[in-house]
């Protein structure tokens, strides 16, 4: 009878201790959001656009080096950008007459991929 009794409680145990680790990792992810949201809040969101500061172009001229065209407080300029430097080469009258192309949104891109693949 002990046996039977001893046998039931084993089988028991780890049902319970699945339980807890779910209820741990539960609460785990609901502090991680939380912490998520309020760094949404307080920080503008992860990506938040730079204010003022807009990026025309960019062309790398070696392997840790790039010169890149900035729109900053009114002005344009040519700036160098190296490893642990950046410096002004230039400013320009204007910006430059071709932007840089908006890069597509997630859901652009789900949409042409699904329509190749409904495309045969």
């Amino acid at each position: 009878m002990e046996a039977a009794t001893e046998a039931a409680g084993s089988a028991a145990m780890p049902l319970v201790g699945w339980g807890q680790v779910l209820l741990s990792l539960l609460l785990v992810l609901a502090a991680m959001l939380t912490v998520l949201w309020l760094l949404r809040r307080v920080h503008g969101g992860i990506g938040a656009r730079s204010g003022g500061i807009r990026i025309h172009a960019a062309a790398a001229v070696g392997a840790k080096e790039r010169v890149v065209v900035v729109e900053a407080g009114g002005r344009t300029l040519l700036l160098g950008v190296a490893a642990g430097s950046v410096r002004t080469l230039a400013e320009l009258d204007a910006p430059p007459a071709a932007a840089v192309p908006q890069a597509a949104s997630f859901g652009d891109l789900l949409a042409r991929l699904r329509g190749r693949s409904q495309n045969p």
